[in-house]
């Protein structure tokens, strides 16, 4: 017993640690003494940053750590995840599903996949159908229930026309637009709840159209149903009467086919509602004093069809993020990107949130930009021998392929949108004609050399 006193007692003056079995109240029952969380070196350190030295009772809480960086991918970059009750996950961003069940080339269970779990249906256009609506066509689209979208570009009235998956039990249907108006570029809306089509109306300034030039939007819903959005239209189901949001009126100095572009053009749509569109100008402005400047000088501040900003001379150049109307008609928008000098031509936006901008600085020169929605920024990606006219990507892999007034006239990249790729065997690197290119949920690439008084040819490349 003498001895045994004396070991602890030279145990306490020296400060030497214990073997943890001389106290019963070490609670982690390791090596250095009671209440020790064994991470330090001295029994004189608050090792843990607890509320004592040495003490190993309060535990860290996840919350007050950064999240981890391979959390949330798909939809989910360009929101910051949240943590709840010590968990981090990526709930608050919209249009998340914690299991994907949205068929829409968008990863929105955030996990690193594209619409998995065989939630897509097997597309299998009718080539046949499709080619016999081809006249006039100048741009092409497609759903994710297999459907294709035609719109042409001819001296009014222009129309789309819609063509079913299965056209031998619903037949394709053709819906007009306003007036003597042409129209150019148009998508569908991924999003499985809107479905929506959006089109520019980009008529040239010596034309003598009669509507505005904007952006416009088809009802395919039955005018009877008071959700389709019909009332006050005459045009319904169709085109609505006037665009939504209307702009001002200008030619770029790009040739398509004989034609020159006009403004506005390029469309993108990202998740959940992001629309885009190229060299962008309101028709209505103010010059009071205080007046809304939503231009990227101002991040975060929207204009309206009810709120007009600062006039601005500007249109070529100019990327503009919008919304579709609300209820009451009115629909918002900024510009959160100015390529100064330079005409917007390609657009389209990618799975992980940015969008890609091709553009025109002379006929010997066009440049790739990536913005970011996240970060409100725009970077240079690369620079070609001709401007970047068309730009699309395959949702399930990622790459782009681009259209350029040059040769090579089509590029792939890579995700990243700097690595160059090969292409497919079944995609010439220098086809005749400028062409619009289009992905499409079949998983091929599609290009339809857009005319505007014959039959438009559309090419199919398998990407396998």
């Amino acid at each position: 017993m003498r001895v045994m006193l004396l070991l602890v007692l030279a145990a306490a003056l020296c400060g030497c640690p214990d073997d943890g079995r001389l106290d019963p109240t070490d609670d982690d029952d390791a090596f250095g003494g009671p209440d020790d969380d064994d991470s330090g070196t001295s029994d004189d350190d608050d090792d843990d940053s607890g509320t004592s030295v040495d003490d190993d009772d309060t535990t860290p809480d996840p919350c007050d750590e950064p999240p981890p960086t391979d959390l949330c991918f798909g939809i989910c970059l360009g929101y910051d995840p949240v943590c709840t009750d010590g968990v981090w996950d990526c709930s608050g961003t919209p249009g998340w599903e914690p299991e994907e069940v949205s068929c829409d080339g968008f990863d929105n269970d955030c996990d690193g996949e594209v619409d998995e779990g065989s939630i897509c249906p097997d597309c299998d256009y009718s080539m046949p159908d499709i080619e016999a609506n081809l006249h006039s066509m100048w741009d092409l689209d497609f759903d994710f229930q297999c459907n294709t979208y035609l719109t042409t570009n001819i001296s009014g009235p222009d129309y789309t026309t819609v063509v079913p998956h299965e056209p031998a039990l619903d037949p394709p249907t053709t819906y007009y637009g306003n007036a003597n108006q042409n129209m150019g570029f148009a998508l569908v809306d991924p999003d499985p709840t809107n479905e929506r089509v959006v089109v520019t109306y980009q008529c040239c300034p010596s034309c003598g159209c009669l509507a505005s030039n904007g952006l416009t939007l088809l009802y395919t819903c039955d005018p009877d149903d008071p959700a389709c959005g019909c009332t006050g239209q005459t045009n319904c189901p169709g085109f609505l009467d006037t665009p939504f949001l209307p702009t001002g009126q200008l030619d770029t100095s790009f040739p398509f086919n004989g034609w020159n572009i006009s403004t506005p053009n390029g469309l993108a749509v990202g998740p959940r509602n992001s629309y885009y569109v190229g060299n962008f100008r309101p028709q209505t402005c103010s010059d009071e004093v205080g007046c809304t400047a939503c231009d990227p000088d101002n991040p975060g501040v929207l204009c309206s069809t009810d709120q007009p900003n600062c006039c601005d001379t500007g249109t070529l150049g100019r990327l503009a993020q919008f919304t579709l109307p609300t209820s009451t008609g009115v629909a918002s928008w900024r510009v959160v990107a100015i390529f100064e000098g330079e005409e917007i031509l390609g657009l389209a936006a990618g799975r992980d949130t940015t969008v890609l901008v091709g553009t025109k600085i002379s006929a010997s020169e066009g440049r790739l930009y990536r913005y970011d929605p996240t970060t409100d920024s725009s970077t240079l990606l690369a620079t070609y021998a001709g401007p970047v006219y068309s730009i699309t990507q395959a949702r399930w892999t990622g790459d782009w392929y681009l259209a350029i007034d040059a040769v090579p006239e089509i590029v792939r990249l890579a995700e990243d949108g700097t690595t160059v790729l090969p292409l497919p065997a079944s995609i010439p690197e220098d086809p005749p004609n400028m062409g619009v290119l289009q992905w499409a949920p079949d998983g091929q690439l599609y290009r339809l050399i857009g005319y505007g008084d014959t039959t438009s040819p559309l090419e199919v490349y398998a990407l396998d």
